[in-house]
Order: C-alpha cells, then sequence, then structure tokens
C-alpha cells in the first residue's frame, strides 16, 4: 500500500463509497486473471490494507482500492459493475448517487469468493478483468455529526482544487498502550471538531461555530469563527488531538484528505441526520 507521501503533489484523498443496501444476492462475477483461466465466483468480498486508519466506522469494509491523481477512492464490492486492469492501469466503473461513475488509476484489493472448484482468492495485481452479471446497490449513506448533524466545507486543496464535503469529520491517528499489559496498538479517532495549541492551551472548537481554517507553514493555523472572532496557533500532536486527516462525502464518495494537501478548509451549512 502506497502512503500519503508517495502520492502526486502529496495529496492523499480516500473516497469511501457507502452503500445503503445490500447488492443482489444472486449477483455473481465472471473473473479473469493475468494468465487468461476465467472463473464464475459468487459471495464476492474485496478489502484492502488502510481501510480501519481511514474509515469512520466498519461501513467501509468490503471495498476495493484505487490510486488516482490526488486521490486514493474506496468503492465497496456492491457497488461495482466492472474492473479492467491493462498496461499498468485499472478502471473501475460503478454505482454512486443514481449515477454510473468510471475512475482509473493503480487498483489495490484482495478478492475472496466461492466457485465451483471451492474457496476463491486472487490478489489485484493478478487480475485482468472482473465484470459482475446483475445491478450493483444504491449507495447514498452520510455519516452522522454531532446529534446527527451533517457540516459541509470546502476543502481547498494546495494546488487550488476545492472539495466540498458533508460531515466532515477530523481524524486523529496514534499510538496508545491503553488497556495493553504489553505493547499497545495504533487507535483512529473521527470529530467533528478542530484542536489546536492557542499559546500554551489546547483549545477545542465545535465545526459548527468556525467558519474558516487557514493553514501555513509546518503546524501553523488561523482559526476565524462565525462570530468573526480570530485565533492563531499552531497544530497539536497530543493522541486524539492531532490532525492526520479530513473524511466526508464527496460527489464521488466519502473522501480521505491528507493535511499536508489542505490550504485551507471553509465552512458551510449544517444541515439534520436524513436531509439529502
Amino acid at each position: 500500500m502506497k502512503s500519503a507521501n508517495n502520492l502526486i503533489a502529496a495529496v492523499s484523498v480516500l473516497i469511501l463509497a457507502v452503500a445503503t443496501q445490500a447488492a443482489d444476492a444472486s449477483r455473481t462475477a465472471r473473473i479473469e486473471d493475468t494468465s487468461g483461466v476465467k472463473t464464475e465466483v459468487s459471495d464476492l468480498k474485496s478489502s484492502f490494507e488502510t481501510y480501519s486508519r481511514q474509515a469512520p466506522d466498519e461501513r467501509a469494509d468490503d471495498c476495493v482500492h484505487i490510486t488516482v491523481p490526488y486521490c486514493e477512492v474506496a468503492i465497496p464490492t456492491s457497488c461495482l459493475l466492472s474492473i479492467t486492469s491493462s498496461g499498468g492501469l485499472t478502471t473501475v466503473t460503478y454505482q454512486w448517487r443514481g449515477q454510473q461513475r468510471t475512475i482509473s488509476g493503480a487498483l489495490d484489493a484482495n478478492f475472496a469468493g466461492q466457485s465451483d472448484f471451492g474457496t476463491f482468492e486472487l490478489s489485484s495485481a493478478k487480475l485482468r478483468q472482473l465484470i459482475f452479471n446483475g445491478p450493483s446497490a444504491a449507495a447514498d449513506l452520510r455519516p452522522p455529526g454531532p446529534q446527527g448533524q451533517f457540516v459541509t466545507a470546502s476543502v481547498v486543496l494546495k494546488n487550488g482544487t476545492a472539495l466540498v464535503m458533508t460531515g466532515l469529520q477530523r481524524h486523529a491517528s496514534y499510538y496508545s498502550s491503553e488497556g495493553y499489559i504489553v505493547g499497545g496498538a495504533t487507535r483512529h479517532n473521527h470529530s467533528a471538531d478542530f484542536r489546536f495549541l492557542r499559546g500554551e492551551s489546547l483549545t477545542t472548537v465545535a465545526f459548527a461555530a468556525i467558519r474558516k481554517l487557514e493553514f501555513s507553514g509546518e503546524d501553523a493555523v488561523s482559526v476565524t469563527l462565525k462570530n468573526g472572532h480570530v485565533a492563531t496557533g499552531k497544530l497539536s500532536d497530543k493522541d486524539d488531538a492531532r490532525l492526520d486527516g479530513w473524511t466526508g462525502e464527496t460527489d464521488q464518495g466519502l473522501a480521505f484528505v491528507a493535511p499536508a494537501s489542505v490550504r485551507a478548509v471553509e465552512f458551510g451549512d449544517i444541515t439534520s441526520k436524513g436531509t439529502p
């Protein structure tokens, strides 16, 4: 798995298309590997290594992962229509928000299912083509913020691109030995607030109160509130106060954006859970 630092222009965006309903259980996939062997596979599942680092919850499980310029896209198997790999480039066709979408890049997935010859397993590195024989599931599920609210924001990348993200959350990733006698584990936290050091104090501000965040240098930040007050400070590296990325829904799915790629975040409306 490529790290965010290896992405083009140091931009890492994880887009997670989340299915709201299970795909037809009768759907099977015809899979051809790079040796030319074709297999009819049922109960197909897929996975990729970084899901737990990026995803707000288990809804991101059973996904394929594709890297394109400025983006990493995770698409649920239930939303897939087809995958074709040729010349080191993979094209994925899938369903999202009632529209058929196509994206091309480097695929990372491990496929598993059942065939006439028993269990089936295949790495995406050995995949030539995958075609489903039935329609995909619908996909349009927004992750809730506090009290079932969704915060909408425009995440402005350093290349000038603006990603409108609904259900924005701050991602923090840190190592903790809590609960372990020996060793520990990496913990992943998602929250609808921004935490930064203002002088020597650690300040926590709800997204709902913020108008704009502007980043400069390695860890400098300017915070403008909706009441007009402005404060400057620096990012914290303390456990769940860290800023390791942004997650939220875009027109293509759920996105993860690396902080090193972001110039500013401009906050907009707050809508209630279930609002389209």
